[in-house]
Order: structure tokens, then C-alpha cells, then sequence
């Protein structure tokens, strides 16, 4: 039996039962109670790198409407600046997923921190609206591509003991970007 873990199926989507080895394994590595595992430094990193992603995306959310209006648009087209690098981590992740399972995790995890980058400072040099959008769509997509890839990092890289509470930082340190960044940035 091959260690391979099955992805989702590129035909159907279907994502595919954990096999049991691997279930067993969990099972098996429950930390003692004088056992401390500690989080190996590629998941800090990784903990760290999702809050500075979050956090650069909210600095720059408080200013990107009144950023807009200076292209002569309306409210509601000033808003969508916003919105367009979200609707874009939604249409694009399940490619993410696609080309995790082609490409691996950590190309794709470093191809998404260059293009949410590409698209940040595509923003920042925007001379229209449609580049500003343009530059927000690059960056929503390199923005989930970082986030899928590295969720499987995370899961590969972390003592089955510890993934729970490992995800919770990772998901911790991005809300708390997502937060802190508009408070800092207004």
C-alpha cells in the first residue's frame, strides 16, 4: 500500500475517504500527559506568513474606496475594489486545489505569495480603475493560492497529535491580520 494520500478527483470533485492507514496513524500518536509536542518552526513560519498576508490586506482595505474615487467612480464601484479580491479567493480556490495536486504545495505556495505581491503592487501603481481591479483580481487569486497551499503544509508538516491546535493558530494569526489591519490602517 502506497503512503500517497488521495486529493480530489479531477473529473467529479469528489474528495476521497481518509484511508485507514493514515486514520490509524492519528490514532495511534495521542500525546501522553507529560508529553509536550512542540510546533516544528516550518508551521511558525507559516503562521506568521498567513498574519502578514492578512494584516497587509487590511491596511490597505480602509483606503481603497477613497483610492477608486479618485478614478472618478461611484460608491458602489469604489466598494467593489474591496470585494473584487474576495469574489476571486472564491472563484480561484478550487484551482488552487487543482494545481496544488499537480504542481505540489510548495511551488504553489510560493507562486501565490509573488502574485498576491504582483497584485499589491500592481494596486498600489494603478493609473485607472480597471487596472486597480485588474491588480485586486491578481491578488485575491495569489492570496488563495498561498492560503490552500499552505492549509496542506500545515496539515503534512504537523504531529498528528498537534494538527488540531495547529490549524487554530494558523486560523487565529489570519483573523487576527484581518482584524488589526483596518484598525491600523484607517
Amino acid at each position: 500500500m502506497s503512503n500517497h494520500i488521495p486529493t480530489p478527483s479531477m473529473d467529479t470533485g469528489a474528495i476521497p475517504i481518509i484511508p485507514e492507514s493514515v486514520r490509524q496513524e492519528s490514532r495511534n500518536q495521542k500525546p501522553r500527559a507529560t508529553e509536550t509536542v512542540k510546533v516544528p518552526t516550518q508551521i511558525k513560519v507559516l503562521i506568521a506568513a498567513s498574519f502578514l498576508i492578512a494584516l497587509g490586506y487590511g491596511l490597505v482595505a480602509p483606503v481603497l474606496p477613497g483610492f477608486a474615487r479618485s478614478f472618478d467612480v461611484g460608491a458602489m464601484a469604489a466598494t467593489f475594489v474591496v470585494s473584487a479580491f474576495a469574489l476571486s479567493r472564491l472563484a480561484f480556490a478550487p484551482a488552487s486545489g487543482r494545481l496544488i495536486s499537480r504542481f505540489g504545495e510548495r511551488r504553489i505556495y510560493s507562486a501565490g505569495l509573488i502574485i498576491v505581491g504582483l497584485g499589491s503592487i500592481g494596486a498600489g501603481l494603478s493609473v485607472n480603475y480597471p487596472m486597480l481591479i485588474a491588480s485586486r483580481i491578481v491578488g485575491g487569486t495569489g492570496s488563495v493560492m498561498f492560503t490552500v497551499a499552505a492549509m496542506g503544509i500545515l496539515v503534512r508538516n504537523s504531529p498528528p497529535t498537534i494538527r488540531g491546535k495547529v490549524s487554530g493558530y494558523f486560523a487565529t494569526s489570519f483573523l487576527l491580520g484581518n482584524i488589526l489591519g483596518p484598525v491600523l490602517g484607517a
